[in-house]
């Protein structure tokens, strides 16, 4: 089968409103969205549900008349459990709000555990075991704590200093992550471990192998004591000494053990070609750079698969995403060359349809299969070390 024959999107679906399907509040195939009426003033919350084809669309506004379309928000998925999110009291500041977590099973909504402060639309907690672990603010307090959010209760577990993120590592278990997308040492590359299987739950600081980068969006955890970061290195072009070219690299570490490799992916970024010439009675100097120079994104796949999504304001061939398998090593890669005219905002996993979609502004695809797409075009392998 040729690649100029090769019919990568199948199916789209467009939605009615201003839809935008991002990894970043994606939950196991569901997402809510809100559609404001410039008219008269109100919002209305919709629940898309990309685990069917098409995608099925729920009005919760119709289902929760009393709380507004912008007072609500999915926060997390446990299996037919949905987490929300119910604002109380909107702050001056952003990270003050008062809300109310809930929990929806059917068409019930049941409140779960006490009012809490922090940012109400920061997805800054996660769900593990039917326990939530989130990032708020206790009353009286200027720093932000990590909660343990059961049923009954907030417990605070850690206080930690400056920014953190969350991540879940199974039942009873997050790793906290220092966030400072401006740290250049390896001293502040630190995590701690909450592991409530040990006498003494909170572990650490753990120092990790390498700085890494967008540790909000572009870390994983890959099951046991194993998690997938990424770091960036940069060094000066080849052909010209004007540029640099930045380079993304995969890390796997276990924390028990200090396993850790690395991988480099040379050609996960942009491609730009220019005119490197500093003035114009010069010859031309035509210069291509392959470079990082945006953001990644680390979502679950199917089974042994993981999701690498790109995102960037250069213009130019990118890549859009690559899929790597875990067990046997294999990477598909997709660039902007095979979905041209795309606008594409993430590639996501559908459990119910077993397959990726590819979102796009106000649209959804259904990508190609992936043994489909790697009998055409063939896969990879990283090269860890």
């Amino acid at each position: 089968m040729s690649k100029t024959k090769f019919h990568w999107l199948p199916a789209r679906h467009d939605f009615d409103g201003t839809t935008w399907l991002h990894a970043y509040g994606y939950f196991d195939g569901l997402s809510c969205e809100v559609e404001y009426n410039d008219a008269d003033g109100t919002s209305s919350l919709f629940l898309i549900d990309c685990n069917a084809w098409p995608p099925a669309e729920t009005d919760m506004s119709a289902l929760r008349p009393d709380v507004g379309g912008g007072a609500l928000v999915l926060v997390g998925v446990e299996g037919e459990r949905q987490y929300w999110r119910r604002l109380l009291e909107a702050s001056d500041h952003g990270d003050r709000d008062l809300f109310q977590y809930e929990v929806r099973l059917g068409s019930v909504f049941t409140s779960f555990g006490p009012p809490l402060r922090g940012d109400f639309h920061a997805l800054d907690c996660v769900v593990a075991g039917g326990i939530l672990y989130g990032l708020h603010r206790p009353d009286g307090q200027d720093g932000r704590c990590v909660s343990r959010v059961s049923a009954e209760a907030a417990d605070t577990i850690f206080a930690p200093e400056g920014r953190v993120v969350l991540t879940g590592m199974g039942p009873g278990r997050i790793l906290i992550a220092v966030h400072d997308p401006h740290m250049t040492s390896l001293k502040q590359a630190r995590c701690w471990l909450w592991d409530e299987r040990r006498a003494t739950p909170l572990s650490g600081p753990h120092r990790l192998p390498a700085i890494p980068i967008q540790v909000d969006s572009a870390l994983a955890w890959l099951g046991g004591d194993d998690i997938l970061f990424c770091s960036v290195t940069e060094a000066p072009h080849p052909n010209n000494m004007a540029g640099h070219e930045r380079t993304l690299h995969l890390h796997q570490f276990n924390f028990v053990t200090g396993a850790h490799r690395q991988a480099p992916l040379p050609l996960f970024g942009s491609t730009m070609r220019f005119d490197a010439r500093m003035f114009k009675k010069q010859p031309k100097q035509m210069v291509t750079v392959q470079s990082f120079e945006g953001e990644v994104t680390i979502c679950r796949g199917g089974g042994d698969w993981w999701i690498l999504n790109y995102r960037t304001q250069r213009i130019g061939k990118r890549t859009v995403c690559w899929l790597w398998d875990q067990a046997s090593g294999a990477v598909v890669k997709i660039a902007s060359t095979d979905l041209p005219g795309q606008d594409v905002l993430a590639v996501l996993y559908s459990r119910g349809l077993d397959g990726y979609l590819v979102s796009v502004p106000h649209a959804i695809h259904r990508l190609a299969g992936l043994e489909d797409i790697v009998a055409a075009r063939g896969d990879a392998a990283l090269h860890w070390a």
